[in-house]
């Protein structure tokens, strides 16, 4: 073998030139993870807006309400950081850090939950049928969150992750976190069963349709069926 006979023709590196183009480096985690978790936020803040305050937010403790809205949110921007990552082979984390980080999460709100019908413990209305209440809160919860991390799962669309099924779940949990920390400050209802029957659905509802979204989109983009 002649080393002419492994010259690339000159047609070949024509072509290859002309379809390289610059493009701009990846942001880091931190920072798309912020402006993530931002789009996020006005989601919960534009939920909290339609359905307003719950009425007896002045009569509990600051920390009750604001903090640990602050906290799920603070929660959710670690989550999408996480899943940043995910899409970044060199920065990926470990299985059990991931993990980790997901039941941690989880245990946190309904810690959070938990806490809030300690301070007031307030339940579904008598003149109301819990299946409405359960509907408000499910549904509208799922459907805000849905808009969000679908979106999310479109930017990320070429992205290199190997995992792109967790990836979506961990933009899901944390954009379904994210609008719970929202709703709980609008929702009037704070019982334990409320929580498990209402909001937790709403919450892992975002995250499987995070997951399902990120695995759909990935292999549209790269061309499987």
């Amino acid at each position: 073998m002649t080393p002419d006979s492994l010259r690339l023709p000159e047609a070949l590196l024509r072509e290859i030139s002309r379809d390289m183009h610059p493009v701009r480096p990846a942001p880091l985690p931190s920072r798309m993870a912020l402006r993530m978790a931002l789009v996020a936020v006005l989601a919960a803040l534009a939920v909290l807006t339609v359905v307003g305050l719950r009425k007896d937010a002045g009569a509990l403790d600051p920390f009750v309400t604001w903090g640990a809205s602050a906290a799920q949110i603070t929660l959710s921007v670690i989550l999408i950081w996480i899943a940043v990552r995910e899409s970044t082979p060199a920065r990926r984390l470990s299985r059990t850090v991931v993990h980790s980080a997901l039941v941690a999460a989880w245990l946190a709100v309904v810690a959070f939950a938990l806490w809030t019908f300690t301070v007031s413990p307030t339940l579904v209305l008598a003149t109301r049928h819990p299946w409405i209440e359960w509907f408000v809160c499910t549904i509208g919860g799922t459907a805000a969150g849905s808009l969000v991390v679908t979106s999310f799962a479109w930017l990320f669309r070429y992205s290199l992750a190997a995992r792109p099924g967790l990836m979506g779940a961990l933009y899901g949990l944390g954009v379904g976190i994210t609008i719970n920390a929202g709703w709980r400050l609008a929702c009037p209802i704070s019982s334990p069963w409320h929580f498990a029957t209402a909001h937790g659905p709403a919450i892992l509802a975002t995250s499987l349709i995070g997951a399902f979204a990120a695995r759909s989109i990935a292999k549209r983009a790269r061309g499987l069926k």
